[in-house]
């Protein structure tokens, strides 16, 4: 008995904590009146009218993008701390903190229309596995004034547990669907149909709804004229360019570079971009002109610095330099020299020091402006177009938009890649830079002949002489090929350390094996390079 007396208290105080108003899910709709107003402006007004069988807080699905919404609990209208909109599996489920038996929901829609053959078709959801029965329904769908019933069409579809569904047309432009009874997992949806010219759609929903309505055969050409419009416009570019660039078909050799232009910027010219061979070509201009040495150390080729920058380099040089060799000291164990080669040639901040050969070979006047900006800006282009394109698939992909809208956002990614792919081919020349081109581009039809180098050319060192050129211009190898089987001995330059005697076969294929060695690096982890 003392124990019964114990717990009572703690019985009355647990049902006092867990007792209250029934919620929506339990208890069933008696009546469910819907009246939809459409406006001339193509706009929806909804009032729904629920009658449950006791006091609930409202648990209720709106399926549309409802806005200036409004809630009253018997005549009591709500304010927005005791109700909440959240989207949820698809829907927008408004929920209450009050109870009543007597509920009011008003609210805006854009109405979803489709138009075809001249008439105007509307659809709306109103209810969707509600969870809980319901009695009765009716929805009154009203049309502008000025609209007879005998344009009118509609359809109840009602599924799921429903009874008694009708359609009825009221004069007066009205349209009536009902129902006897609507189960737990009951899905009901109202269509409706007029003639087009009741609206008086605004310019832009005009062009939604003929956007939206396309049949697919326009899509289809809609998605193939944006990359043919966009490869058309590239093409005739390029077309353009590639004439002003032609070159003669018997360009003639010149034995001699035309001018003292570094190897680097003669690279940048002629491919109108820093590749991996440009910056090698650069690396072996300072070993040739005394101020670095390439070391080669259990199969790999390292640098070191030989001696400071001096006044024979120019501004650009010497910063590029020394950035790339902060020190004098030359360490040849391998643990050193592969450090030195993280800390220096392929440091993050040895891409601003070579960013200034663009701006370099631009107040040359060599282009039309500087190549890396059109490159960048057309790049910029490309990938406004891929992302937009992108955020239209994921923006079709969940929602109700139409499927066909993929196709011609597929034609945005095609024409944005072919954008990316012909951006270098877009760099203008000027007229002193096609004369330049040219001229380089005779010498390097020099470098890029196999016939062999007679014994003064050995005396002149002129192999060492012209190997950045022959690098940066992609001739290394018929370059070094002229002197490999030549019966000129060819004296092993002083900034090549192999720790071997070399014979001039042997020599060349160094001297290729390291240019090819040091270009594949600096493309494989993509260091001082300003793309």
């Amino acid at each position: 008995m003392r124990r019964l007396l114990i717990l009572f208290p703690f019985a009355i105080l647990g049902a006092l904590l867990f007792s209250g108003p029934a919620y929506a899910g339990d208890t069933p709709v008696i009546d469910l009146r819907v009246e939809i107003e459409l406006q001339a402006s193509g706009y929806v007004n909804v009032n729904q009218s629920l009658s449950y069988s006791a006091e609930t807080p409202l648990n209720w699905k709106i399926f549309s993008h409802a806005r200036d919404v409004s809630v009253v609990a018997d005549t009591k209208e709500l304010g927005r701390a005791d109700w909440k909109l959240s989207s949820k599996n698809g829907a927008n489920e408004l929920t209450t903190t009050e109870s009543s038996s007597q509920w009011t929901v008003r609210y805006s829609v854009s109405s979803n229309l489709i138009r075809q053959q001249d008439r105007d078709q509307f659809f709306l959801k109103i209810v969707e596995n509600p969870g809980v029965p319901i009695y009765s329904s009716e929805i009154l769908f009203l049309l502008p004034p000025g609209v007879t019933s005998e344009s009118l069409s509609g359809n109840l579809y009602a599924i799921g547990g429903v009874s008694g569904a009708t359609f009825t047309k009221i004069d007066g432009g009205k349209l009536r669907y009902q129902t006897e009874f609507a189960g737990p997992q009951a899905l009901l949806t109202i269509n409706a149909s007029w003639p087009k010219s009741v609206l008086k759609l605004s310019l832009f929903q005009e062009l939604r709804l003929g956007w939206l309505n396309l049949d697919f055969l326009p899509w289809i050409i809609l998605g193939l004229a944006l990359p043919l419009a966009s490869l058309i416009l590239l093409a005739r570019l390029f077309i353009k360019q590639r004439r002003d660039e032609t070159t003669p078909p018997s360009l003639p050799t010149t034995d001699s570079p035309p001018s003292a232009l570094s190897p680097v910027i003669v690279g940048v010219l002629i491919h109108k971009k820093i590749y991996p061979e440009v910056i090698a070509s650069l690396l072996v201009d300072f070993c040739v002109r005394g101020y670095a040495v390439i070391v080669r150390k259990g199969g790999e080729y390292y640098l070191g610095r030989r001696k400071a920058a001096d006044s024979r380099l120019e501004d650009w040089e010497s910063h590029i330099f020394d950035e790339l060799f902060p020190t004098l000291q030359l360490t040849t164990s391998s643990d050193d020299l592969r450090q030195l080669n993280k800390q220096t040639l392929f440091s993050p901040r040895i891409r601003a020091a070579f960013s200034q050969i663009y701006q370099v070979i631009t107040e040359k006047q060599f282009f039309a402006e500087n190549p890396h900006v059109t490159r960048v800006r057309y790049k910029l282009l490309a990938l406004g177009f891929y992302f937009a394109a992108l955020i239209g698939l994921a923006w079709v992909a969940v929602t109700d938009a139409s499927p066909y809208l993929t196709v011609p956002l597929v034609g945005t990614l095609i024409a944005s890649w072919l954008i990316i792919k012909l951006t270098p081919k877009l760099i203008r020349y000027t007229d002193s830079g096609k004369q330049a081109r040219l001229a380089w581009l005779s010498f390097a039809g020099y470098l890029g002949t196999k016939n062999r180098s007679g014994i003064e050319t050995a005396r002149n060192q002129t192999f060492e002489k012209y190997l950045p050129y022959a690098v940066a211009l992609h001739s290394t190898e018929p370059w070094a090929e002229r002197f490999a089987h030549s019966s000129t001995a060819l004296i092993q330059p002083d900034w090549l350390i192999t720790y071997q005697d070399t014979a001039p076969e042997q020599l060349t294929e160094e001297i290729t094996k390291f240019t090819k060695a040091i270009s594949k690096k600096i493309a494989t982890l993509r260091g001082p390079l300003v793309n």
